[in-house]
């Protein structure tokens, strides 16, 4: 596995690196052939979607002859959230001009912080008041804007409909999804079937997807793995939320114990080839769906609400991605052009309605019209008030690594549920390094 890891940063440095070699080796050629002045170009990373490359082309296309973006393409399929964070990292401590905007997952705002260039001047430039507030949120640290949201995420859970009408008790079922289920409710009706189906697929890989899951858990009990800037070490909170994950697969079996090795992709492949009924994920899913599917498939499937726990109230935590300025760049003015353009009710459409990422811009939650034709963003605009976010503390992938591995460890029988707390807990505190 440590090998896989280091091949994945070798790999992505020597894409950066070519990219924007050969954009250079290009871009000198032509000037000193036709002696003119070219447009000056920004280098963006993140993962290249076809929706973010349609908005990289209409941007360059407004802007020709002046700025030309380059997108530097880290897709997920190769690069996990955590793999692409430590190549990042890498490559900005080597202080590089190179890199001029890097898309960061909002919960990596803090550490990125001491590379990124201050936006209160683009975010002055904005119309006032025209991004959500919660987003914006996600986008601080010690008080100061260093980042701009790019798109939220919020989880939601998927299930196939198709499938649910061969039950009985189908309409029972439905109304009790959209109504809200409890874990306690969604076990008892489904246990009983899991033997012909994977019920319930989440990803359980040891890695960001899984501490998500187990944070949405922690807060239906009104915690948090980080609270008010202290870790919070509350062991009794700890194994009972890690005793339920675990009894998802080994007790309940309603979870396959494959999960131990799924993040969002392979969870998602999962779910469809083996006829999962339901599958905690992320709305983007939606737009990757007929990745999936074989020709002409008969597949139906709807979304709802996350099962919470009996007392408690509904919670989605909030992903997405925010964008930085890497503050050695020497082109921070056609930067900024750029990310107001990614903010703008032009771009968001387009991340939204081929991307299925929930917008930022607020004017597109005021279009009564455009919220007819996609009733999708009303959705999850009131999902939105569910929502909450990982705590924005500067050392908090550090912990997160730690604990994702450790739980994973548990779930995998490697160790048990009380020793996969106190193992997390002591290298926390002893700010120990893991070589996984």
């Amino acid at each position: 596995m440590k090998s896989d890891k280091v091949s994945y940063i070798i790999a992505g440095f020597i894409v950066i690196s070519l990219i924007i070699l050969l954009s250079f080796i290009l871009t000198t050629s032509f000037s000193s052939i036709n002696s003119v002045e070219t447009s000056k170009k920004i280098y963006y990373v993140d993962n290249i979607s076809n929706a973010q490359q349609k908005v990289i082309n209409k941007f360059n296309e407004l802007n020709k002859g002046k700025i030309e973006v380059v997108g530097i393409n880290l897709p997920f399929e190769i690069f996990s959230t955590n793999e692409r964070k430590e190549l990042l990292a890498r490559y900005l401590r080597s202080k590089s001009e190179l890199i001029d905007i890097i898309a960061v997952d909002q919960i990596w705002t803090a550490r990125f912080s001491k590379w990124a260039y201050p936006m209160t001047h683009v975010f002055n430039k904005l119309p006032k008041n025209s991004l959500l507030d919660v987003a914006v949120n996600s986008c601080y640290y010690d008080s100061m804007l260093v980042a701009l949201p790019l798109y939220l995420d919020i989880s939601v859970m998927f299930y196939r409909d198709d499938l649910l009408k061969k039950f009985p008790n189908y309409h029972q079922i439905i109304k009790l999804l959209n109504n809200g289920i409890t874990w306690e409710d969604f076990i008892t009706t489904f246990e009983q079937y899991s033997n012909n189906y994977p019920i319930f697929t989440f990803q359980g890989a040891d890695y960001e997807g899984l501490i998500c899951f187990y944070s949405e858990l922690l807060a239906m009990e009104n915690s948090s793995i980080i609270d008010n800037d202290t870790i919070n070490f509350d062991k009794a909170v700890h194994e009972k939320m890690l005793s339920f994950i675990y009894n998802l697969i080994h007790k309940y079996k309603i979870s396959d114990k494959i999960v131990t090795k799924l993040k969002e992709n392979s969870s998602y492949d999962y779910f469809i080839k083996n006829n999962g009924l339901f599958l905690r994920a992320w709305p983007g899913f939606e737009s990757e769906i007929n990745k999936y599917l074989v020709k002409d498939s008969n597949i139906v499937i709807n979304k709802c609400q996350n099962p919470y726990f009996r007392g408690s109230n509904p919670k989605s935590v909030f992903g997405g991605w925010n964008v930085i300025i890497n503050k050695n760049s020497t082109k921070i003015n056609e930067a900024e052009k750029f990310i107001e353009f990614l903010l703008s009710e032009e771009a968001q459409k387009i991340l939204f309605e081929e991307g299925n990422v929930i917008p930022v811009n607020k004017k597109i939650y005021n279009d009564t019209e455009y919220l007819k034709l996609h009733p999708n963003l009303s959705y999850y605009n009131e999902l939105i008030k569910t929502g909450f976010f990982r705590p924005h503390y500067s050392n908090y992938t550090h912990v997160s690594d730690l604990l994702s591995y450790y739980l994973n460890s548990a779930l995998e029988n490697r160790i048990s549920v009380k020793q996969a707390f106190e193992k997390a807990k002591s290298k926390i505190l002893t700010q120990s390094i893991l070589i996984k």
